[in-house]
């Protein structure tokens, strides 16, 4: 796919749709639901909004250009693509301690949800990456 700037308004528009879905379902689902099993349906992975913005995000990294390779932020996302598996066998673990330490402290769900999610994705990512740096690691971390 060559790159294409009509393409990037493409995907940033999927990942912008999906997301207000997302956060709209979850505002109305607030009001209504009483059960947090509930509450968690408009970002379960089968749902159209998730879909529009995993597509989204696929076409805009499908869509970096050539010339940007030697980027620092092309070598972060290339770096964290390398990560990914260790990351996605590691996250529970570090999501459970995480959301057990900050939960309590944050109270407000708008704030609570983006902040533990990314805490997760930095400790996890600088953990796997700190395995990654021991000879053999690949057997553990993939």
């Amino acid at each position: 796919m060559a790159p294409s700037l009509r393409i990037d308004w493409l995907a940033a528009g999927l990942i912008v749709v999906g997301y207000a879905a997302t956060a709209g379902g979850f505002l109305y689902r607030l009001g209504h639901e009483h059960e947090v099993k509930n509450l968690e349906l408009t970002w379960n992975f089968t749902v159209l909004n998730v879909a529009l913005m995993t597509a989204g995000l696929f076409l805009l990294f499908r869509n970096i250009h050539a010339n940007r390779s030697n980027s620092r932020g092309w070598r972060l996302i290339d770096d964290v693509s390398r990560m990914s598996y260790g990351m996605y066998l590691a996250h529970i673990i570090v999501l459970n301690s995480i959301h057990s330490l900050l939960a309590p402290m944050l109270g407000n769900a708008f704030l609570r949800i983006p902040t533990i999610a990314l805490t997760t994705f930095v400790i996890t990512y600088l953990g796997v990456k700190l395995i990654s740096l021991v000879p053999g690691s690949k057997y553990v971390i993939g």
